[in-house]
């Protein structure tokens, strides 16, 4: 059985990485939770975000930071603004043609022969 999503708690982590666009180093991050996980599960958390595009690593020497992704658009670069849907969900704001595929995506589809 899969393990459910946190999504509060990567909400928190999204938003506390948000307020510091120079990054933040994992023990910043733990120090600022206060001990609400493990650094084990805060580095999986923090990887699943990276995986989801809404966070990236950055190296510098030894050190690790995290920071919030930056898309690039035709507009520029733009920074993801993301909230919990509900269990297991987060959202992303999309633009009015996104939005327009995902609504036919989504549509039930009605009178369908089988």
């Amino acid at each position: 059985m899969p393990r459910p999503i946190p999504t509060q708690q990567y909400e928190v982590v999204l938003n506390l990485v948000a307020r510091h666009p120079e990054g933040l180093a994992i023990e910043q991050i733990d120090a600022s939770l206060h001990g609400v996980a493990t650094k084990r599960t805060l580095q999986r958390w923090l990887s699943d975000l990276i995986l989801q595009g809404y966070l990236r690593r950055v190296r510098a020497g030894r050190g690790t930071r995290y920071r919030l992704a930056t898309f690039v658009t035709a507009a520029g670069n733009v920074k993801p603004k993301v909230r919990t849907t509900g269990p297991g969900g987060l959202w992303v704001p999309l633009t009015a043609e996104a939005e327009s595929v995902q609504a036919h995506c989504s549509h039930r589809w009605t009178g369908r022969s089988e």
